[in-house]
Formats: C-alpha cells, structure tokens, sequence
C-alpha cells in the first residue's frame, strides 16, 4: 500500500504492485502511458466527487504572474489540457 497517490503510481509503474488505484491524471500521463498499463475507470456513482479549486493566496494577490496564471487555468487552453488528464470541468 503506497503512502500516497504517486507512490502507489510509482509501484505500479515498477511493478513492485499488481494493482493500485491512483487518479484518472496519472493513469493518463505519458510516464504511466510509457509502460502501456491497463486501467479501468472506476464508476462515477461508486463514490463521491473528487473536487479540484484554485485560489490566489493573500501572498499572491497583486502578483501579475499569480493572475495569468489563474487567468489560464480558466482559458480553453486549459479545459483542453485538463481534459487530456482526465479532468472533469463539470463544477466551473
């Protein structure tokens, strides 16, 4: 059992482990892809969401590159590279 998510990853991806279950991202992502590992996606309805936010921090506020940056992750851009990782933006 991994300690956490990308250590779980990491086992898997040298199979040190059968089996694990770690996020939609990393199954997707082109280190895990280079091992042609087979994944099932676990059903929508067999847990509850996993929800991902941004914020700019009090320390961030006013820093120009914290708001391209948070202005990026709102672009189509973005949803493009989100998507190719398994994201769902369903909660904008």
């Amino acid at each position: 059992m991994g300690e956490n998510i990308s250590q779980t990853a990491q086992f898997l991806s040298t199979g040190a482990a059968d089996i694990g279950i770690i996020a939609l991202s990393l199954a997707l992502s082109p280190t895990m892809k280079q091992y042609r590992k087979a994944y099932y996606l676990l059903p929508e309805n067999s847990h509850n969401p996993l929800l991902q936010g941004a914020i700019i921090t009090a320390f961030g506020k006013g820093n120009p590159d914290a708001a391209s940056f948070f202005a990026f992750l709102k672009s189509e851009s973005a949803v493009v590279i989100f998507e190719t990782y398994g994201f769902n933006q369903a909660a904008k």
